[in-house]
């Protein structure tokens, strides 16, 4: 009976410190993890790149590895905003980023949605971008010798594989890793007249008089005298070179002699230029001659006609020599053609379509209208740049009107940044909504750049048609 009152007694006792009941029992007992502790658990251990890991599963990025427990892309892969691993891509293969292509191959990126190389460097194969190669340098394809200097080509020791830069068979090496001009080209050393005109047609081979005699001290070691054809220059003896004859002048680089002058007793007319006589026209090229007005090659060709000069769009043919200039020079005040004709024909009311005609009729350059300060004598270059812009000028998203040049000219010009957009400027991407000139390499330019003797494009694409065509000697071969 008293152990009976005892455990009456000690039972309150014992479930208070939690000892011989199934209720304290059952409260210490571990507690098993529902389906929702589950997928929290689960949604924690996902990881995004950067992001600790236990494996590769727990990676929420398609191609994400677990390295070292952190997420990372798997190799060649390049990661975007930590969600995405892009696969790494090759010259001419598709792509989203710049990362993807310099991932796969040193020096390209992503231009119009594909992989190519950056300015400067040509590709060879897919997994190659080549930078240019001097005269002498090794080489592996002939665009990489043309990149560095015109008139070279690479000399394979293992075909289409390895070779030697080296100068053209008819162009000389200077000496410098560069090479010379054409032979008997106006400037060159020569010893008949016959040597000149065959080359540059009415060229002679003139002494010159005014220059010292030859003396072992300043014959070079790689004279141009060396030349096939031509005999080594005697000590002592005067030096002759190709010249334009008294009256012509020099054009196109040292290749054509172009009469300018009263004595020469015409004016010259390049292709598609006006003209009164077919002697205009030769004086220009030899193969042309006056129809209607307008000169025209005597031989027609695709390539080469009156219609076609061979000049890019947006530029100014000087009348006599036919050189092209940009715009930007047209009515600007000072002479780029040689015969003046960008600013000759800058006369009130008659402005050359590539000018911008005031008010009052004055001609002035394009890129003066819109860019803050007044250039024609009524102020009326600056009277309608905001809005509804003139057609020569760029237009900010802000609605602020600029000087076209200010497009993609590396300078940002517009408060918000538009006239400077890497997707135009950059990258090239084919749905721009405004893109004047695309480059070869796709990038976006303004028509200012072409034949402004810079290299706007960086791969020099915007210097390329700059010069009229010579029409052909016979007939095109159908």
């Amino acid at each position: 009976m008293k152990v009976l009152v005892w455990m009456v007694l000690l039972l309150p006792c014992l479930a208070k410190a939690g000892l011989g009941t199934d209720q304290a029992t059952t409260q210490d007992a571990p507690r098993l993890p529902t389906r929702r502790s589950r997928e929290e658990g689960r949604a924690w251990s996902v990881s995004v790149l950067g992001g600790p890991c236990d494996s590769s599963k727990g990676c929420s990025v398609a191609s994400g590895v677990c390295e070292k427990g952190t997420c990372r892309c798997k190799p060649y892969h390049v990661a975007v905003n930590a969600t995405h691993c892009l696969r790494g891509a090759l010259l001419g293969f598709p792509c989203h980023v710049d990362g993807q292509c310099n991932k796969r191959v040193e020096h390209s990126t992503c231009v119009q949605g594909y992989c190519r190389c950056i300015a400067d460097h040509v590709p060879y194969r897919r997994n190659n971008c080549l930078k240019a190669a001097r005269v002498g340098w090794m080489c592996r394809s002939h665009d990489q010798c043309r990149l560095a200097s015109w008139g070279t080509y690479c000399n394979f020791t293992i075909p289409r594989v390895l070779g030697k830069c080296q100068c053209s068979p008819d162009l000389p090496n200077n000496g410098d890793n560069t090479c010379g001009h054409l032979r008997y080209s106006l400037g060159t050393t020569c010893g008949t007249s016959a040597q000149c005109s065959n080359y540059v047609p009415g060229a002679i081979c003139v002494i010159q008089r005014d220059l010292p005699l030859s003396t072992p001290n300043n014959l070079r070691p790689n004279s141009i005298s060396a030349i096939p054809g031509v005999g080594q220059i005697p000590l002592g003896v005067p030096v002759a070179v190709c010249s334009c004859p008294p009256g012509h002048l020099e054009a196109e680089n040292g290749t054509r002699c172009i009469p300018v002058l009263k004595d020469a007793g015409v004016t010259p007319a390049s292709l598609g230029q006006r003209c009164e006589g077919s002697n205009q026209c030769r004086a220009s090229d030899p193969f042309t001659y006056c129809r209607g007005g307008v000169c025209h090659c005597i031989h027609d060709s695709r390539r080469c006609n009156a219609r076609n000069t061979g000049c890019y769009n947006d530029t100014f043919q000087c009348i006599s020599s036919g050189k092209c200039i940009s715009w930007y020079f047209v009515c600007n005040g000072e002479r780029d053609c040689d015969d003046g004709s960008d600013e000759t024909f800058c006369t009130p009311h008659h402005c050359p379509h590539l000018a911008y005609t005031c008010n009052d009729g004055t001609c002035i350059t394009r890129a003066r209208v819109c860019d803050g300060v007044p250039h024609c004598p009524d102020g009326s270059d600056e009277t309608r740049c905001q809005g509804a812009c003139p057609p020569s000028t760029f237009r900010c998203h802000d609605g602020r009107c600029l000087p076209g040049f200010v497009f993609c000219n590396a300078i940002t010009t517009c408060s918000d940044g538009s006239d400077e957009e890497t997707t135009a400027c950059i990258q090239g991407h084919i749905t721009t909504p405004y893109c004047p000139f695309r480059c070869r390499n796709g990038r976006c330019r303004s028509t200012a750049i072409l034949c402004s003797g810079k290299n706007g494009c960086g791969d020099n694409s915007d210097e390329e048609k700059c010069q009229v065509c010579s029409c052909s000697r016979t007939p095109a071969v159908v």
